[in-house]
């Protein structure tokens, strides 16, 4: 049973490592899957034998393994960016169960760095359509360029792009922002601060100008509070850096406090902390995201969230769009509605 197991995950290993290679190049060794994955000779022999057995490698007498092909069936690609986060995982996660129902297809996760070339990543992609969870950037006029010419669908996955023809999936950020300014103002809060703890372009921009909007019409005030962050750099470090130095400069001059990131909430948090600012006692706070048990230091509870489930379905939307016949397939843009989860870390008060 060991030996299955692991042989199983040598095989998921390969097969990403298949779609990132070029039919006709050498393969690893023996020796290096070894090496590389930490696995036995058995694990190495059974797996090498599987994917043999399916086509998509080849023992030449005397030179090894070789690439035939990079996968056998129709092929969906992610993109995932490859940064510190407990959302982009689970994000993953559910995706790959949701096509695992789906054998007919091929499902696979590739990592990449938010500084790579996405055109070439793209580009030198054998898959039928890609899923691309783009950089907190702008994109360049060549890539929008080689996006709209790209005979191979991609999807950009939590990015509006309602101006331009491309492909997207993304929250419903009006009526997130909504959610968020309501639950402090239902609960008596009227300063209300924004800490933009991600790069201020595309959904984070807009996250900003809808909390500006529906803070001034419910008669909201409060600082904006921006941490610099830059593509690449989500650390909660940032987050604590800039709180603290608002606290500092100005003391406490809101009761409640809205992070963009739920990733970054344990930096906020910990700047209240040292501060000796409790939650929600003297400071509420709140953030849009995914709860999770990763995200809470010690000492600190999970916080009310306008949480939207952008994976929902999302598998059986994309398959069913895809097989579609082209000349009545209609543009691929997804929203989901957000709710509110309420961990009570907005208190309610009377100013």
């Amino acid at each position: 049973m060991l030996l299955l197991e692991k042989s199983d995950e040598l095989y998921r290993q390969l097969r990403n490592e298949l779609l990132q290679s070029t039919p006709g190049n050498r393969f690893y060794s023996v020796r290096q899957m070894i090496s590389r994955f930490n696995v036995s000779r058995r694990v190495v022999d059974a797996t090498v034998s599987r994917l043999a057995g399916e086509g998509l490698i080849a023992n030449k007498p005397c030179s090894g393994l070789f690439v035939e092909k990079t996968t056998l069936k129709p092929l969906i690609v992610l993109f995932r960016l490859d940064y510190p986060s407990t959302v982009i995982p689970e994000k993953c996660r559910r995706l790959e169960q949701q096509f695992a129902a789906h054998p007919k297809y091929d499902f696979s996760v590739i990592p990449y760095r938010y500084q790579a070339d996405i055109i070439g990543l793209i580009r030198d992609c054998p898959a039928n359509a890609v899923l691309l969870m783009s950089p907190a950037r702008d994109f360049t006029r060549e890539e929008v360029s080689f996006f709209a010419s790209h005979s191979k669908p991609v999807i950009f996955l939590d990015r509006e792009l309602m101006e331009t023809p491309f492909y997207f999936t993304s929250v419903n950020i009006q009526r997130e922002m909504m959610l968020i300014l309501n639950c402090f103002k239902s609960h008596g809060h009227g300063r209300v601060a924004f800490l933009s703890t991600d790069p201020l372009v595309g959904n984070n921009l807009k996250r900003q100008e809808c909390f500006r909007v529906w803070r001034e019409a419910m008669e909201i005030s409060g600082p904006m509070i921006n941490c610099h962050a830059e593509d690449g750099n989500y650390a909660s470090q940032l987050a604590y850096d800039a709180l603290s130095e608002h606290l500092t400069r100005y003391g406490l001059d809101f009761s409640g406090l809205y992070v963009m990131s739920y990733d970054a909430t344990k930096g906020a948090m910990q700047a209240l902390r040292d501060f000796r600012l409790k939650i929600p006692d003297d400071v509420s706070i709140a953030s849009s995201g995914l709860p999770h048990k990763d995200d809470a230091p010690l000492a600190f509870p999970l916080v009310t969230s306008a949480f939207s489930d952008t994976t929902h379905n999302l598998a059986e939307q994309i398959l069913h769009w895809l097989e579609s016949a082209p000349e009545y397939r209609k543009p691929f843009r997804v929203y989901y509605e957000p709710t509110m989860i309420d961990n009570r870390t907005v208190r309610h008060i009377t100013e």
